[in-house]
């Protein structure tokens, strides 16, 4: 409830009370209460529930939804400058017809140095086809307004490659965190490169922003192999101050209250890297009431789904599993991830299944995964395909179905050999360490051997990092609890 406390206190009155009007609207008078409870006192989850006399799992529902109407609120207040002149832009050429040169051209080169400030080229070269209209008697000027529309047409050209390239990158790396292949790899860098390129082109803060959303991302996460575009952990408290600005700047630019989302979560992502726990739940409390919309509407800009696998990891290390359980009834419902997006769609049931394991539904996971191999073929998609079988394997070995575990075993053994066999170098002995794992624990149920499976885990643990890391967003403590 912080978060929302927070947001909801910083209201005008005049902007409260229609907030509580589009609230009550909808009969809703728990949510209508919890909104109050957020404006006028300071009540924790625990308190809220007890007030309102409610579960937990309905709670988080009421939550949920109270954070979304908020932020459609918040987006709806906005106001858009942007396309205010843009429908300016618009008009700007009837002015030839309706008054004196003079006034035309003071309105034109009023409304060019708005929309250069704002980084609209394309609306750029609609007021200097105009201006080249009015001095159509005047070479000098003539020539320097036509030079001024070329040159803004190929920064509009510029910009939208840009934009192309950002969303080429980001379904890239969809693919090459699915199957961990240094071809995808190098298409990655390449268009990096080819970005980095095009941003050192042009003075302009929008591209500041497509480059940082790679570079930041790219730092994170891409491995240090190839022709890898440079850049370090200490660039980025650098590149999050300067985009800052930017958006401090542009407040009411509606694309950019969007683009600020993808910052907010690589910031989380940085200080998870950092262990810096306060911080990074921090950003999280503010992606949380809009989460789903983020991970569903933002993908073209960044690879979402990654979010839903530290959060796994926050709530575990925090101790919170048990309200990751409650929340998730309504997280996922409202989440409702398409089939046809398959990146977020495999996370997400990856995600709900390893979610019911800890809830200790583990026939319920193993029900979610065996129906995630049915609806979505990964057989493109080796390393994730491996993880899923892995995942399925752990659920069977929890419920001792040996003969199912030992099946999939054999699988994954094949696939491990035929994947090395394919790709020069690949090692995959964190995954071999886990299959140990579960040899041991459906072939020694009656004779166990708990200390070798702890031994093993505990190695697993230690060396599953970097490229080939395998499920490492799961507890793999939790088998010794099956055992």
């Amino acid at each position: 409830m912080e978060k929302i406390n927070k947001i909801v206190k910083t209201l005008t009155e005049d902007e409260y009370r229609i907030l509580e009007e589009q609230v009550s609207s909808n009969n809703a008078d728990k949510s209508l209460q919890l909104l109050r409870f957020s404006r006028e006192n300071n009540l924790s989850d625990k308190e809220c529930i007890k007030e309102l006399e409610i579960k937990p799992n309905a709670f988080y529902t009421l939550k949920s939804r109270l954070g979304q109407k908020i932020y459609n609120f918040l987006v709806s207040k906005m106001e858009a400058p942007k396309l205010d002149l843009i429908k300016k832009v618009a008009f700007a050429g009837e002015l030839m017809f309706t008054a004196e040169k003079e006034v035309v051209s003071a309105t034109l080169k009023r409304l060019e140095k708005q929309l250069a400030d704002y980084d609209l080229p394309y609306e750029l070269t609609k007021i200097y086809q105009n201006l080249k209209k009015v001095y159509v008697n005047h070479p000098d000027q003539f020539y320097n307004y036509s030079q001024l529309y070329n040159k803004h047409v190929a920064f509009t050209l510029a910009l939208d490659r840009a934009e192309e390239m950002v969303g080429q990158y980001f379904n890239l790396y969809g693919q090459y965190y699915f199957s961990r292949e240094d071809s995808e790899l190098i298409q990655i860098n390449i268009i990096h490169m080819e970005l980095n390129s095009m941003c050192d082109l042009y003075e302009s803060h929008r591209l500041y922003i497509y480059g940082s959303l790679v570079k930041v991302f790219s730092i994170l996460f891409i491995p240090n192999k190839f022709d890898k575009p440079t850049g370090s952990m200490g660039d980025i408290e650098d590149i999050f101050e300067e985009v800052d600005a930017i958006f401090l700047k542009y407040e009411n630019d509606p694309f950019y209250f969007q683009l600020s989302k993808c910052f907010d979560y690589l910031k989380l992502e940085y200080y998870h890297r950092l262990n810096l726990g306060k911080k990074e739940w921090e950003y999280y409390e503010i992606l949380e009431p809009s989460m789903g919309d983020f991970l569903k509407f933002l993908n073209y800009y960044l690879f979402t789904p990654r979010l839903l696998f530290t959060k796994l990891e926050m709530y575990r290390e925090a101790g919170k599993l048990e309200k990751l359980v409650d929340e998730n009834e309504s997280f996922l419902a409202d989440l409702n991830a398409d089939k046809k997006d398959t990146y977020l769609y495999v996370v997400t049931k990856i995600y709900e299944s390893i979610s019911l394991m800890y809830d200790q539904k583990v026939e319920d996971a193993i029900r979610c995964l065996n129906n995630l191999r049915y609806d979505v073929t990964l057989r493109h998609f080796p390393h994730v395909e491996m993880e899923v079988k892995l995942l399925t394997a752990c659920g069977y070995a929890m419920v001792n179905e040996g003969d199912l575990c030992t099946t999939l075993i054999k699988s994954i053994q094949r696939q491990i050999r035929n994947s090395e066999e394919e790709m020069d170098g690949a090692d995959y002995e964190d995954a071999r360490i886990m299959l140990k794992i579960l040899t041991k624990m459906v072939n020694f149920r009656e004779n166990k051997q708990v200390d070798k499976v702890e031994q093993l885990i505990e190695r697993f643990i230690r060396n599953n990092k970097g490229e080939k890391a395998v499920i490492p967003y799961f507890d793999t403590q939790l088998l010794l609890k099956y055992y």
